[in-house]
């Protein structure tokens, strides 16, 4: 099987020549940039294509692999909304991603947004580096016995929750979907409650359709005064203009964002004119708000897996067809 990988970085080149050499033995081609009809001509070679969560296949773009032959999309990441999975259906091509290839990297993303705004350690360095070492105005917050809201309890949710408990915090869960009985070590309680009796509020769910926007006014309303709100899922669960609003009004005491609902074209590359944002730069322009690029997977041991799970998605496709594991509808 030849397999085009579109979007590897350069560095991470090496980890899937390695581990296809060592364990696979496919033929792979590896190009930096997405898939696009730019290089769509690379495909007349190709069994299949892996692509980042960064590259959104449409229904012209699926169209387009298809009639290069293209039967198998191997995506390297849990999520799968930039893919139109109605359009590849129709087309024969059959989709496989990731499933859980490092929850303990982005629960460990999310508690370090966490303790920076909690201890203003971006604001003090940014001090520190005008020489000024006063503690005005640098008051930092403990974690500890702080009422922690865990919104999606699967294996992120389940590791965040981990770590918080090991902070001395109270931990809160809610889950339309996972087994109670598999995540003992949490007091469940329906979404309303959590709104209102959690400090902490971490977004560790899928986007879809009871998902989209579920933060907006209407539920910030339901939350403490001065609430944290902590983001690593996707960007569109918050709505942005919303949360905007409430960190004005200090309702939102701080926000920790990894994921932002208008990244498409904005994370992932350099630019070098100005961002025409105007919610994304109020955000940045505020103390008690970090935002960073979508990395909180992105560590050694997350790279590795990915490469490991995406090969052998390939590997079990060859054997199982559209009946492997990892197959998404």
């Amino acid at each position: 099987m030849h397999i085009i990988f579109f979007g590897v970085q350069d560095f991470e080149q090496q980890i899937y020549k390695s581990k296809n050499q060592e364990l696979f033995n496919f033929e792979l081609s590896l190009v930096n940039d997405n898939f696009s009809e730019d290089n769509a001509r690379l495909l007349s070679q190709a069994d299949a294509i892996s692509i980042f969560a960064n590259n959104p296949l449409d229904d012209s773009l699926l169209a387009l692999a298809a009639s290069c032959g293209i039967k198998l999309i191997l995506l390297r990441s849990t999520g799968y909304d930039h893919v139109d999975l109605k359009a590849a259906k129709r087309l024969g091509i059959t989709v496989m991603n990731v499933p859980a290839y490092s929850p303990q990297s982005v629960a460990e993303h999310a508690v370090t947004l966490l303790l920076c705004l909690y201890r203003k350690i971006f604001v003090l360095r940014q001090q520190l580096q005008r020489q000024n070492f006063k503690l005005n105005g640098n008051l930092g917050e403990s974690v500890y016995d702080k009422t922690v809201g865990v919104i999606g309890v699967g294996d992120i949710g389940t590791a965040f929750a981990r770590i918080m408990r090991g902070f001395g915090c109270k931990v809160l869960g809610y889950d339309p979907v996972i087994n109670r009985l598999e995540t003992p070590d949490l007091e469940w309680v329906p979404l309303d409650e959590l709104y209102e009796r959690s400090d902490i509020i971490s977004l560790h769910c899928p986007l879809n359709e009871s998902t989209q926007q579920l933060i907006n006014k209407d539920t910030l309303q339901l939350m403490k005064e001065g609430v944290t709100i902590l983001n690593t899922s996707r960007g569109r669960v918050i709505q942005t203009d919303d949360l905007l609003d409430a960190l004005e009004s200090q309702k939102v005491r701080y926000a920790g964002l990894d994921v932002y609902d208008k990244e498409k074209g904005l994370f992932f590359q350099q630019h070098h004119e100005p961002i025409a944002d105007d919610n994304f730069n109020r955000l940045t322009s505020m103390d008690n708000v970090i935002i960073t690029p979508h990395i909180a997977f992105y560590t050694s041991d997350s790279i590795n897996n990915i490469a490991h799970t995406t090969l052998l998605n390939a590997k079990d496709f060859l054997s199982l067809g559209a009946q492997a594991a990892n197959v998404v509808e």
